[in-house]
């Protein structure tokens, strides 16, 4: 009896593994830092619906998350835990267990959609979420900088990418701030879609060449380097 081949990730199984992995790289302790009992803020630029409050649960002691105890996110919940260890194996690891589990996040996020705004609200009432333009937001004074500024499928959708993160970077916190940029649809995929039509891309997704000079500006490192072949795009900067 010849050994049945491992079938290949679902298209939703492997989008589960690369939000995991986005989650991860949030959370994820700095080497050189002792921030166990530490909050870690979050902000989640072009939020949506707050879906990425879903994937940080995972990894996190204490997260935003939603206290009504409504049926449809316990139910979320249930179903990216049952991926998460379905997939452990297959998800690119940033950060060891035992200290991404002792962490707790206070997320933030922003969206042009008001609408996709109060979705986020509802669903998670702890975190905190506003309809502005990112470019033009101010961080609340309690917080004045942030451990991590997450862009999920959305720098591709500001018009100059460069300004963006350069302004991505004064809102870091100098000693454990990371910029995570993140793509489901993957380099290629943008390309594609802004083949297809300029206004929904408005900009592509930048190489690591063009990362690597961009962080020497700003004084920052590539932490990751993007792979422009894979399907899913995952890049992250940090402070020196």
């Amino acid at each position: 009896n010849k050994a049945k081949k491992t079938p290949p990730l679902r298209v939703s199984d492997a989008m589960t593994a690369h939000m995991l992995s986005l989650a991860e790289w949030a959370v994820g302790m700095d080497t050189n830092s002792h921030e166990s009992d530490k909050t870690r803020f979050i902000l989640d630029v072009g939020c949506g619906t707050g879906l990425l409050c879903n994937y940080l649960k995972q990894f996190t002691s204490s997260t935003s998350n939603s206290n009504s105890g409504s049926s449809n996110t316990n139910n979320n919940k249930k179903k990216v835990s049952t991926s998460s260890s379905a997939l452990h194996a297959s998800i690119d690891r940033a950060a060891d267990d035992s200290s991404s589990q002792s962490v707790s996040v206070k997320v933030f996020g922003v969206d042009f959609s008001g609408e996709m705004v109060k979705i986020a609200q509802e669903s998670h009432p702890d975190a905190t979420f506003v309809q502005t333009d990112f470019l033009q937001y101010i961080p609340p004074p309690e917080v004045g900088s942030f451990d991590r500024i997450i862009f999920n499928e959305s720098l591709h959708n500001f018009l100059n990418v460069e300004d963006t993160l350069r302004y991505a970077a004064t809102l870091l916190n100098t000693k454990t701030g990371r910029i995570l940029l993140s793509n489901p649809k993957g380099f290629a995929g943008i390309v594609t879609q802004r083949a297809v039509n300029q206004w929904l891309s408005p900009s592509l997704l930048p190489n690591s060449q063009e990362l690597e000079l961009l962080a020497d500006q700003l004084n920052l490192q590539l932490l990751r380097a993007p792979d422009t072949t894979s399907p899913h795009y995952l890049a992250v900067l940090a402070t020196r």
